[in-house]
């Protein structure tokens, strides 16, 4: 199931909007505390060469913190992170693709790249995140995203093979 869903439902792309809105202005501005709100434990992250699984708070802050000065190093000033489809797998779980474009100003500072993510509505009501998958390489053993292949590549499935799968 780590392929783009095939219908979209308006109410599940909104949520899923307002997600990365959320997650990607608390990264830019380095807040890791509503960053955090935003995830649930264990969270897995796939990218085209490594696999992470964030455990708890310290892994987490840990992630943050390299991509936020990753992106600061780079002198990104703007993710646009743009929903591309979303549905409801359950009334509290969606699963998403979006497209992410990272500027510098005005000006791109490399190709876009698909990302899916997987969404659990907590018991207090707030989405989290449990899941991602980002078309983009990074060294092993350190979150920080380089730059995505210079052609469009599709984003890792968002599941390991040893995970469970929605329909």
């Amino acid at each position: 199931m780590g392929k783009v869903p095939t219908t979209s439902d308006p109410d599940a792309m909104a949520i899923y909007q307002e997600h990365l809105d959320t997650m990607t202005a608390a990264l830019l501005a380095g807040e890791f505390d509503t960053f955090e709100r935003r995830v649930s434990y264990p969270l897995t992250v796939r990218t085209l060469s490594n696999d992470f699984i964030v455990e708890a708070r310290p892994k987490c802050e840990c992630m943050f913190n390299d991509m936020h000065s990753c992106l600061h190093a780079g002198g990104i000033t703007e993710i646009i992170r743009i929903a591309t489809s979303a549905r409801f797998v359950t009334p509290d779980e969606i699963i998403g693709s979006h497209e992410s474009h990272k500027m510098r100003g005005a000006v791109r500072a490399s190709p876009p790249y698909e990302n899916h993510v997987r969404l659990t509505r907590g018991e207090d009501g707030l989405w989290r995140e449990t899941h991602s998958a980002n078309a983009v390489e990074n060294k092993a053993g350190k979150f920080a995203i380089s730059a995505p292949p210079a052609h469009w590549a599709k984003a890792p499935d968002l599941f390991t093979s040893s995970e469970r799968k929605p329909e």
